[in-house]
């Protein structure tokens, strides 16, 4: 009667052993934590899936192999995984030099290359620990026909406009290559009045800014997706590392202030400051000040929500995510009707007047 007991706890301890190896190997710095436990050869193809899941496969490998390489058998426990993590890395230098490419012929304009190649050349310290699928591009909407054109031009053709408003650029001669052109990172219309963040946005402080890098890596984590993958938080983890000034601080400050993110920044960097343990998320999250929202954030976003894009875990983690996009949408309101509130003129100077 009691070996369901036993396989119950025993399954316990592999998934809190598995995650604590995951949260380590994801880390492509290892500034904060220390290594996990043994690693048991069973736990290998576990970890190498949920890596992929959570789009984290090329660090957690790189990151393991010293321990794994003392296990028999670990070699060809991750050898499917390591073919597919050079597939990316391959997939990502395809793009990126189509990406440098059209970069200079767009050199001058108001457009600017976000995310994924962004954060691979500027907030990780290998760039292959960061792959990528397609090319982001953020534009002022005066730019609209001159990157189109360019886009032409290197043999990408218009594919559509989704849901969201991104219009998707597939080049004709090899479907896996693609641009996405935005106008805003914040895809939801519901939050766009509160919550907003275009090219003249990054602008304010500069697109390849430390500050720039980490509140678009908050937009695309917290509003964005809200945190489906681990990769999401990787990169606020990475890019609040690179915060390191008092004059990043001060950028940091403006922009989330512009652009009305102070909500997701804080919940984003707590959240990075639970699983990794880096200081750096904690002390930036308590700079940028109050966020009446955030203890609440806290509650929807903890370790099991974020591992559970794994599919046995898949409905409380549809509860988390949802909850903090109901989350960010009450706060874009708060933040729209003050924004409205004080551009009305008070009641004194309507008198004056």
């Amino acid at each position: 009667m009691l070996t369901p007991l036993f396989d119950w706890a025993g399954r316990i301890a592999r998934n809190r052993r598995i995650a604590r190896a995951m949260f380590f190997a994801a880390d492509p710095a290892h500034r904060a934590m220390p290594p996990p436990g043994r690693i048991e050869v069973a736990d290998l193809p576990l970890l190498v899936r949920q890596a992929q899941d959570h789009a984290v496969l090329p660090a957690v490998l790189r990151s393991l192999r010293p321990l794994a390489e003392t296990l028999p058998g670990s070699a060809q426990a991750v050898a499917g995984a390591a073919e597919h993590a050079r597939m990316l890395v391959v997939h990502s230098m395809m793009l990126r030099g189509f990406a440098d490419a059209l970069m200079a012929d767009l050199r001058g304009l108001p457009v600017a290359l976000v995310k994924g190649l962004a954060f691979a050349r500027a907030i990780y310290p290998e760039p292959q620990l960061r792959p990528f699928t397609d090319i982001d591009l953020l534009l002022s909407p005066a730019a609209g026909p001159a990157v189109e054109e360019v886009l032409r031009a290197h043999g990408f053709g218009f594919v559509e406009h989704d849901i969201y408003g991104t219009a998707k650029w597939v080049h004709r001669r090899n479907d896996a290559l693609m641009v996405e052109m935005q106008l805003n990172l914040v895809q939801s219309a519901r939050m766009r009045p509160g919550i907003s963040l275009s090219f003249d946005d990054l602008a304010l402080v500069g697109a390849g800014r430390p500050a720039a890098h980490l509140v678009v890596a908050v937009v695309h984590g917290a509003v964005q997706h809200q945190f489906e993958t681990l990769r999401q938080a990787v990169d606020i983890l990475q890019a609040a590392r690179g915060v390191a000034a008092a004059a990043d601080e001060a950028e940091l400050e403006r922009l989330v202030a512009r652009t009305g993110t102070r909500l997701a920044a804080v919940a984003g960097l707590d959240l990075a400051w639970r699983l990794f343990g880096e200081p750096r998320c904690r002390d930036l999250a308590r700079g940028l000040g109050r966020a009446p929202l955030r203890p609440i954030a806290g509650v929807m976003l903890n370790r099991a929500a974020i591992l559970a894009a794994t599919p046995h875990r898949f409905g409380y983690y549809r509860w988390c995510r949802n909850g903090l996009r109901e989350l960010l949408k009450i706060d874009s309101a708060l933040a729209a009707r003050l924004s409205r509130k004080q551009a009305l003129p008070s009641p004194a100077r309507q008198d004056a007047a």
